[in-house]
């Protein structure tokens, strides 16, 4: 294939051909324009159809060439990466510690209970005495809380809440007589959580004292009350012969006392009655035996009133013959 060079001066005359060309179509268009001679050659410019032909460039050969192929070097590991040193910028604040309220104490096993024992002897010797009861009562209130007895071995142990208590006997044997302390008051603490209660007795009849009973019962049925207790006493107020004692289950309490004038003055009422303030008054005389009947009245009751002036008058029948008209 032959390729054409364009040089300036084939360049410049190809432009001048093209723009009178044009012209001279302009000018046919237009009938009021004289018709240009064609040109065929400009003065000076050789004749293009007169040019020399252009050699042909030879193709220049290729060279492939195959460069040699080598396997990579084996990769090595990276070098551990090392820490980056602190920043030396503002100092961290350390965390906050944690705000505690209130401090607290911990207290491992609390003590919240205590142990009253009750004990009773027989004296001289204090041989145990068994059957000796023990009314526990609220310091605060006065009620009682719990009823105690002794075993065979003299002794009786009952688990109470801490607080304040007072202790005081409640009841024994017939055929013995107190002779030591008539009761206590104690308080149970974290420090002092347990206490003893010991009683002492003699034999009653040693000293010349008569046997009796006490009887509670209900002032409008009849019925035998138990869990009553009594302050028995001489009547001359002298707190000789003194007692305290609670009725059983079967209304009775026994008793033990010199010849003479006592009284028993009610402390606490069986549930559901009414405390009988008026004390009972009774005689005991040496070697017979006696009974005391002590009433109480149920809580709400009220008396029957009787009205005498809305009664119907009785009238008697006559007896014997009738006569009739």
């Amino acid at each position: 294939m032959r390729r054409s060079i364009l040089t300036p001066a084939l360049f410049a005359t190809t432009m001048l051909v093209a723009g009178l060309g044009v012209g001279v179509a302009h000018a046919q268009d237009d009938p009021a324009t004289p018709a240009i001679p064609a040109v065929t050659s400009l003065p000076g410019l050789p004749d293009p159809s007169n040019l020399p032909e252009v050699p042909t460039v030879p193709k220049i050969p290729t060279t492939t060439v195959e460069a040699p192929v080598t396997s990579a070097p084996p990769v090595t590991s990276a070098p551990p990466a090392t820490s980056a040193p602190p920043t030396t910028g503002a100092p961290t604040t350390s965390e906050a510690p944690t705000t505690t309220g209130v401090p607290t104490t911990t207290v491992d096993n609390p003590v919240d209970e205590g142990v009253i024992t009750i004990t009773a002897g027989i004296q001289p010797g204090n041989a145990p005495l068994s059957g000796v009861t023990a009314d526990i009562s609220a310091c605060d209130t006065g009620d009682r809380i719990a009823s105690i007895s002794t075993s065979d071995d003299g002794s009786v142990s009952r688990t109470f809440p801490l607080g304040c208590y007072y202790i005081a006997r409640a009841a024994w044997p017939a055929d013995y007589v107190d002779v030591g302390d008539d009761g206590y008051g104690i308080t149970l603490t974290p420090d002092k959580p347990n206490f003893t209660a010991h009683f002492d007795f003699q034999s009653g009849h040693a000293q010349g004292l008569t046997d009796g009973t006490l009887v509670k019962k209900d002032r409008i049925t009849g019925a035998v009350l138990g869990r009553a207790t009594y302050e028995v006493s001489s009547c001359a107020d002298d707190n000789t012969d003194w007692h305290r004692l609670t009725t059983g289950d079967d209304g009775t309490a026994r008793l033990a006392l010199a010849a003479g004038c006592h009284k028993a003055v009610e402390i606490v009422a069986p549930e559901g009655y009414e405390l009988e303030k008026s004390p009972v008054y009774f005689d005991v005389s040496e070697g017979q035996a006696y009974t005391v009947n002590a009433l109480d009245t149920p809580v709400g009751y009220q008396p029957v009133e009787r009205n005498v002036g809305n009664r119907t008058p009785l009238q008697s029948i006559p007896s014997g013959p009738v006569v009739r008209p």
